[in-house]
């Protein structure tokens, strides 16, 4: 009886401990991405599919973006005029932008006049047409669940030295926020500039949001006030958020490995620094 018990633990801790290592193997981005094919018709290239719409206050700098990178196993760009792509049956336009010297980087995008629409939770074929040949599905997109302006809330401007309270709301899926922070600095001469910070910054703050799968519809957080102090001798102009939920990709065919394909929609909201007394 006792060795039947002790099997029947054994195998209820060895259950729990597959069960923590698939967990903790899944994607925490909200996103999935399906393996490479290995077999039927190959699409001999390293691709590099990007599909994002940004949205700030002033609706004059939303903008959607669809690009995609062809390059060989060596990881080089490659100029493929003869190969036609299209998105959701909407051609992309090729184009070989020049670089420094004899650099030649060329791409597909969609055309500011394509007519194509970044719609929340949809599907996308990536089609590949060369020559007569039939048609080559090459990739599968989705984008993220809704997301919009009022997800995130915070004031247009906000006082040094005192906490910022930042709330969102209605999120439908995992999402992260980034906030980094613009430097202002005035040089020997007397002219002001300004030193943005990116996203790989040591000032850089992340937060997830939601996890596991599972989104956290509502919350809030506070960025603290030390994080608006003077660097030096360089005050902090203003902050930037940015809230992004990632969509689903996958291949459809085979390709060149490491290929990617991603769909992001991301809301950009500045914030500017003031004095107290001038708010």
């Amino acid at each position: 009886m006792r060795l039947l018990l002790f099997a029947l633990a054994l195998v209820a801790a060895l259950l729990a401990a597959v069960h923590l290592v698939r967990a903790r193997s899944r994607p925490d981005d909200g996103a999935a991405s399906s393996p490479i094919p290995r077999t039927g018709r190959p699409f001999g290239f390293r691709v590099e599919a990007r599909l994002e719409e940004v949205s700030e206050r002033n609706p004059d700098y939303e903008s959607s973006r669809f690009t995609v990178v062809l390059r060989d196993a060596k990881g080089r760009e490659v100029e493929t005029p003869e190969i036609r792509l299209e998105l959701g049956g909407v051609p992309l336009d090729y184009r070989v932008a020049g670089g420094n010297y004899y650099d030649r980087h060329p791409s597909y995008r969609l055309r500011d006049d394509s007519g194509f629409r970044f719609e929340p939770d949809t599907a996308w074929e990536l089609v590949a047409r060369r020559g007569e040949e039939a048609p080559l599905p090459v990739a599968r997109i989705r984008s993220p669940k809704p997301m919009g302006l009022e997800s995130l809330r915070v004031p247009t401007t906000h006082p040094r030295g005192e906490d910022l309270a930042v709330a969102w709301s209605g999120l439908a899926q995992p999402v992260d926020l980034l906030v980094t922070r613009t430097l202002a600095f005035t040089d020997e001469h007397g002219n002001r500039g300004f030193i943005e910070g990116g996203p790989n910054g040591d000032d850089a703050l992340r937060r997830r949001i939601g996890s596991r799968g599972l989104a956290l519809p509502d919350g809030r957080m506070t960025i603290p006030a030390s994080y608006f102090a003077d660097v030096g001798e360089k005050p902090v102009a203003s902050i930037r958020l940015e809230l992004t939920a990632r969509g689903e990709g996958g291949f459809l065919c085979p390709v060149l490995e490491p290929s990617t394909v991603a769909a992001e929609r991301r809301i950009a909201l500045p914030v500017e620094v003031v004095d107290a007394r001038a708010r």
